[in-house]
Order: C-alpha cells, then structure tokens, then sequence
C-alpha cells in the first residue's frame, strides 16, 4: 500500500534520505549522481510520487529525520535527486520544476535572456564533491562562504565568523534544532550594513548566529564543510530566488522585498 509521507526540499543536503523500506540499493547499473549503491547504506523507493508525478527506484539513505525529540518529516529530497531531475526550486511560490533531461542549449540561452531582462541576476553556487550547494559572498567587505539550504529558514553565520567580523549581538530566544544526533544551538542575532551575494549588494540584513559545529559546518579544525554560514529561506524568499540545481546557479530579483533601513 503507499505511504503518504511529509517531505522537505535540501539542496544543503548531499542525498535524498528518510523512509525506511523498499528494496536494497544494489543496483548493478550505478546512479548517476551518486555511483554504486552500497546495501547497507541505501534503499530503493519503489515509487516516490509527487503531485501526481511519478519517479521509479529513487536511492534513498536511511536516516532519523526526528527533530529535539518530536517527529520531523518522513523524507528529505536532496541535491542528489535534485541533480539527478534537472530541477528548478522557486523560493517565493515554492514550486518544484523538474525535467527529464538537462534544457536544450537554445531554450537554456533564451531563459536566461528572460530572467536577466526581468531583473534577475545570476550568482555562481556550484555544488561540491559532497553534493553541497555553496556560494560565495561577503559582510561588510569581507569574504564569507555559504551553503545554500532550503531545508533551513534562518539566514545564519557561525559564532567564530561572528567574532572573525567583529559583529554584535543580541538574544532572540530561539534554538535551532538538528535531525537525528545533531543536537541544537541558540540563535542570536546581528544586522550587516552590507551583504553581498556573487554581484549582488543587499543593505542592512538581519543574519542569525549560531554554533554550527554540531553540524560539522564552519571553519573549525572538525568541521568537514568549510563554510561560514548558511544562506536560508529568509533571504532565498525576500529575493525572489530561483534556484537552478543543476545549472549550479541562483538568480535572485533584489529590492522589491529588501529590508529598508529607516
């Protein structure tokens, strides 16, 4: 019988994971994306459909999706299946774009055309050997490095690249809170007079700050992605972002939703 299950969309995560089941990922034809499955790491959903669409043997790994205790979601679509679908994310009407094959150069050519005449600027966010989506920036003049995570909500830096910048703080009253072992952070919070984004300038931005290293994310010497924080859906909303997964690309329209300062 199928199961209905709640799922998140990560392209900070390197692999679709969750649900338990299926049959074991020993496909003799390796997946593109992720090479020869290994049983004792991967599973094969039967058939993983959404909205009506319908996908055949997607490799999932298995892993507690729970969140502090309490129940998360049930599946987490990662760059993995995200690459491996050609899709397109829209941030702001959270829509889901995917395609059979990679667009044709011609129509690749022309839909960059349009979105450049409709305001939108393209910022570099290849994905790493791990799968990761990370793009480069800055703070106030100085280079920062993040992941590009739809899966998290906050915009947020690591409390050493806090210190590094010489930014203040203030208390929020909020944690955040990792699946699984991950283990939880409080969340304070900083304005950046200036944030830039590849090209693009974004003045006086609310960031988070928190401790990343539970999630091995930072620039500390157990940290195994070296980044300076996370670029959350926050930002990805307030600038109208489109994100080309595969293409390894943002394109964000700033300003028509940008923070003013008063």
């Amino acid at each position: 019988a199928p199961q209905y299950l709640d799922g998140v969309l990560d392209p900070g995560g390197s692999e679709a994971e969750g649900v338990d089941g299926g049959e074991a990922g020993n496909d003799p034809e390796a997946d593109p994306i992720l090479g020869t499955l290994q049983t004792d790491k991967y599973r094969l959903i039967d058939e993983l459909e959404l909205s009506g669409v319908k996908f055949q043997k997607q490799p999932a790994r298995i892993r507690g999706l729970s969140a502090g205790g309490q129940r998360g979601v049930d599946l987490m679509l990662g760059m993995d299946f995200l690459l491996r679908h050609h899709c397109l994310i829209d941030c702001t009407d959270l829509r889901l774009y995917l395609r059979a094959g990679a667009l044709p150069a011609v129509q690749a050519t022309a839909m960059d055309a349009t979105l450049r005449n409709s305001g939108f600027k393209e910022v570099a966010a290849p994905h790493s050997k791990d799968l990761v989506m990370t793009c480069n920036g800055s703070i106030n003049a100085k280079s920062i490095t993040w992941i590009v995570d739809t899966g998290f909500p906050w915009t947020v830096i690591d409390k050493l690249t806090r210190s590094r910048l010489g930014l203040p703080q203030e208390a929020t009253g909020y944690r955040m809170v990792g699946v699984g072992k991950i283990g939880s952070s409080d969340v304070k919070v900083t304005e950046v007079r200036e944030m830039t984004l590849g090209d693009v300038v974004l003045k006086f931005v609310d960031v988070g700050v928190a401790e990343l290293s539970n999630w091995r994310l930072g620039r500390g010497e157990d940290d195994l992605l070296k980044v300076d924080g996370i670029l959350g859906m926050d930002q990805l909303v307030m600038n109208s972002t489109l994100i080309d997964c595969a293409g390894g690309r943002l394109w964000l329209h700033p300003g028509s939703k940008e923070k003013k300062k008063e």
